[in-house]
C-alpha cells in the first residue's frame, strides 16, 4: 500500500441492510440524511491501517454486525478527513433503528437531500447488486450469511474435537484475500482461517504438509476444503522478520536450511501437490505465460504506477529472460514445492522449530523461485551492509537442498532465479488480479 500523510479524522460509514425488505438505514443530520457511521478512533498513517481496522468493526449503536466488504472510501486530498464505506451485515436482525433513523427503499432515495454527494452513487451500486446479483468474484465473506454459517461450523469443530471458547471470538485480519479469526479455547488459542476460491488450494496443501513433515507445518485441529476453511493451532514463537541481525545470524541460516530440505523431499509428491491444486510453475510453462501477461492490456496497461515506456521496457527483456530459463532448463534441476510467498512474515520461530506457514500460493517449480522476496526485502533490510552474512544464508538454503544436486549447481542456478524468479511472481500475481 501506498504511504500517505497521517488521516487525523476518519469516519466508517456503514450501508445497513433491513432485515427482511430491500431497504437500507439512513440516519437524520438536519434536514439531511446520511449513512449510519462511527469515527475510527485514532489516527493512522496508511490507508491500509484504516481498511483492516474498519473491518473489525462489530457493533453499530448496540447491534451486532459483521463487516463484509468495502463499498469505496473518499479522502480529501490531503487525507486529513477521510470517508470509507463498508456494506455490513445485520447480524441481529432488527429494525428499530435509533436517534429518527429510517429504512428507505431504492425508490426513495432520488429526491433526499444528502450530506455528501457520493452517497446517491454509492446506493445505486448496492441496489443494483441486490437487483442483478453479487458479483462472482465478490469475496464468501462479503455476502450475507457467511460470518453466522461460518460460526456455526466453528462451533461445531469445537464441540466435536473436545473445544470450549474461554472467550470471545477476536477478528485478527479480513481483507480482500483472507479472514483470520483468534479463537481462544480451554485448549489454548486456535486460529480459523477462510480464503477465497483463488486460494482454496491452501487448505488441501496444508493438511497435506503437515501429515507428510509434522512440525514445520501448522498443526490442523479440522478444515473443509469446500467451504475454504482451516482452524489451526496457535503455534507459538515470532515471526523470522522480529530477528535482526544482533539477535544471529545462524536463526536464519537454519530456517533456510529447514525450509530447502522440506522442498527436496517433495520431489517425489509432485503429482500428488498438483492435484491437491497446487499451480504449475515448471520451467517449460513460465516463458509462454510471461509473454501473454506482457500482451493482456486488461492487466498491463499505463496507469498510476506504470508507463506505456516501461511496460515497452519490460516487453524487450524477453530475449533475457529466455535465454535464463533456457540455461536453467539445461541443468536439468529437479522441481519441487513452492510457497509463492515465501518471506520472513511467513516463518516462525519457537525455539528450535521452525513453521512455514500461509500456502495460498503453493506451486510447483524449481525450488529456487521462492527465494526473490526474502533476499530482495528481508536478508537486504536485516543485513544491508553485510553480503557475507547473505551469502552464508543461501549457502544454508543450498545444504538443505544438498541431496538433490550440489551446491556449486545450486549456486550457479541462483544466478539465472535472481531473473527468472521476478517472472514467477509477475505470472503468479496474475490470479490474485
Amino acid at each position: 500500500m501506498t504511504e500517505i500523510p497521517e488521516i487525523s479524522q476518519a469516519q466508517f460509514q456503514f450501508i445497513m441492510p433491513h432485515p427482511t425488505e430491500a431497504k437500507v438505514a439512513l440516519m437524520p443530520v438536519g434536514d439531511q440524511w446520511q449513512l449510519p457511521s462511527m469515527a475510527s478512533g485514532v489516527p493512522m498513517k496508511r490507508y491500509y491501517h484504516l481498511y483492516v481496522n474498519g473491518y473489525k468493526v462489530q457493533q453499530l449503536w448496540d447491534w451486532d454486525i459483521a463487516v463484509m466488504y468495502q463499498a469505496q472510501y473518499y479522502p480529501t486530498e490531503d487525507f486529513n478527513d477521510v470517508r470509507v464505506v463498508y456494506v455490513v451485515d445485520n447480524l441481529d436482525k432488527r429494525d428499530d433503528l435509533p436517534n429518527g433513523g429510517q429504512w428507505f427503499s431504492h425508490d426513495e432515495l432520488a429526491d433526499l437531500p444528502f450530506t455528501e454527494d457520493y452517497m446517491q452513487s454509492i446506493l445505486k451500486t448496492y441496489f443494483d447488486e441486490q437487483t442483478n446479483g453479487i458479483p462472482e468474484r465478490r469475496t464468501p465473506w462479503g455476502r450475507i450469511g457467511w460470518h453466522q454459517q461460518t460460526m456455526q461450523w466453528l462451533q461445531a469443530q469445537l464441540d466435536k474435537h473436545g473445544y470450549t471458547l474461554a472467550s470471545d471470538v477476536q477478528i485478527m485480519r479480513v481483507w480482500c484475500i483472507t479472514a483470520l479469526y483468534k479463537v481462544p479455547t480451554n485448549k489454548g488459542d486456535l486460529y480459523l482461517k477462510a480464503v477465497p476460491p483463488t486460494f482454496a488450494r491452501e487448505v488441501r496443501v496444508t493438511q497435506w504438509l503437515r501429515e507428510q513433515f509434522g512440525t514445520n507445518i501448522p498443526e490442523i485441529v479440522a478444515y473443509d476444503s469446500d467451504k475454504r476453511l482451516v482452524l489451526m493451532a496457535d503455534f507459538g514463537g515470532q515471526t523470522l522478520r522480529k530477528f535482526s541481525a544482533e539477535i544471529s545470524i545462524e536463526i536464519w541460516r537454519e530456517a533456510l536450511r529447514q525450509y530447502g530440505a522440506l522442498q527436496a523431499e517433495t520431489t517425489p509428491h509432485i503429482q500428488s501437490l498438483l492435484s491437491l491444486g497446487a499451480m504449475d510453475y515448471r520451467l517449460d510453462t513460465l516463458l509462454p505465460r510471461f509473454e501473454a501477461l506482457l500482451q493482456n492490456e486488461e492487466y498491463v496497461k499505463p496507469n498510476w504506477s506504470i508507463t506505456a515506456q516501461q511496460i515497452e521496457k519490460a516487453r524487450q527483456t524477453l530475449p533475457q529472460v529466455r535465454q535464463h530459463i533456457e540455461a536453467l532448463q539445461a541443468m536439468n534441476l529437479p522441481n519441487t514445492i513452492l510457497h509463492g510467498d515465501f518471506h520472513a512474515g511467513n516463518i516462525s520461530v519457537n525455539d528450535d522449530n521452525y513453521i512455514f506457514y500461509d500456502w495460498t500460493d503453493a506451486a510447483i517449480g524449481i525450488p529456487l523461485l521462492d527465494l526473490h522476496p526474502l533476499t530482495h526485502w528481508d536478508l537486504n533490510e536485516v543485513f544491508p551492509d553485510d553480503p557475507t552474512a547473505i551469502e552464508a544464508i543461501i549457502n544454508a538454503y543450498f545444504d538443505g537442498l544438498s541431496n538433490l544436486a550440489p551446491k556449486a549447481t545450486w549456486q550457479t542456478a541462483y544466478q539465472h532465479t535472481k531473473v527468472v524468479s521476478i517472472v514467477y511472481h509477475a505470472v503468479n500475481y496474475q490470479h490474485l488480479l
